[in-house]
């Protein structure tokens, strides 16, 4: 009988040397704000940081669509947004993601024309790409500044945490965890 091999890789983001265009606030958060206020206990106490934890969660979800052009990981494992509060940026990002077919962790590498990243490079490099876009997306806010704490959808624009692929790389480090 052919077994399931699984690949696990570990994944940590520091926020430290990081800062592209305003507004780049908000890092990386791997949580919604309603996950956030389940969390913490609180949603973000201001209008500010509403729209900073939504740009932090729509650069997470970037983060996953881009290592998903590859191969979309089975499991999103053990996320931890170091330093976060419902006001406070985390300081880093640790998670572990989970592939059933890492062959197909594979992407072109724009910075060596013709050249082709597998594995750990792939998914350091797809990381890099997510955090170097500017984003834009429909988010639910909740209006702080309002005495009902409306909630309100509007677009929110994520800018990159920084500019260059060669800096983002820098900041992330993947590396292949055995199964726990």
């Amino acid at each position: 009988m052919n077994e399931l091999l699984l690949s696990y890789y570990q994944i940590v983001i520091t926020a430290s040397g990081l800062g592209g265009p305003s507004p780049a606030d908000g890092f990386i958060m791997p949580y919604s704000e309603n996950e956030i206020s389940e969390i913490y206990n609180s949603f973000p106490t201001t209008t500010t940081t509403s729209y900073m934890q939504c740009r932090g969660f729509i650069r997470w979800k970037e983060v996953l669509q881009q290592i998903g052009l590859m191969i979309e990981p089975i499991y999103v494992l053990d996320k931890n947004a170091i330093g976060a509060t419902q006001d406070i940026s985390a300081t880093s990002l640790s998670f572990t993601l989970v592939f059933d077919r890492k062959e197909y962790l594979t992407t072109a590498d724009e910075l060596n024309h013709g050249s082709t990243l597998t594995d750990v490079a792939a998914i350091k490099r797809s990381i890099a790409r997510a955090i170097t876009s500017t984003l834009q997306h429909r988010m639910v806010v909740i209006d702080i500044s309002n005495p009902k704490n409306v909630q309100s959808t509007v677009d929110v624009i994520a800018n990159p945490l920084t500019t260059t692929i060669q800096l983002a790389e820098a900041n992330i480090a993947v590396s292949v965890v055995a199964n726990t």
